[in-house]
């Protein structure tokens, strides 16, 4: 019987290289946390898919 590994990372730490293209959204992303805001991320199911 074949095991599938899910290919998605869930947990732990995410290295740049899964966030191909979004300078200017992590740069938002860092400074929303530094500063002590709550900020949520979101997107339609199939784009985590892409």
């Amino acid at each position: 019987m074949n095991i599938i590994k899910n290919p998605f990372v869930t947990a732990g730490y995410i290295s740049p290289e899964y966030f191909c293209d979004r300078e200017t959204e992590s740069k938002q992303l860092v400074s929303e946390i530094t500063t002590g805001n709550k900020c949520r991320g979101y997107s339609a199911l199939s784009y985590s898919k892409v």
